[in-house]
């Protein structure tokens, strides 16, 4: 997945200030590798790793914990944090459920 964060334009105390006019910058511009697998036995975690491509093609080898909420899903959040200034930083959420629960898990 591809996210990209553009800065929109501003003004200050209602004054554009154009030289320090960021139009069309990106505050976070990156890929995501995310690789999920949901448990096969009825009691198992979902394995979840990702990697950021900001350093070049690498494999997902960052392991993050899938959280249990209702209905048979699971959160995943992705912390992210640009280096710029001005920056922006947050977290990708995921909510993720089976295809086929009843197909996946044995009893």
């Amino acid at each position: 997945m591809s996210l990209g964060i553009r800065v929109p334009d501003y003004e200050i105390e209602r004054k554009l200030w154009v030289n320090e006019h960021y139009e069309g910058s990106y505050l976070f511009r990156n890929s995501i590798v995310l690789e999920m697998v949901p448990p096969t036995v009825k009691g198992e975690k979902w394995i979840v790793h990702y990697a950021w491509q900001n350093q070049g093609s690498s494999a997902a080898d960052t392991t993050i914990d899938a959280k249990s909420i209702k209905s048979g899903k699971v959160e995943v959040r992705i912390p992210f944090k640009s280096s710029t200034v001005p920056g922006i930083c947050g977290n990708l959420r995921f909510v993720v459920s089976a295809w086929n629960p009843d197909a996946v898990m044995d009893e």
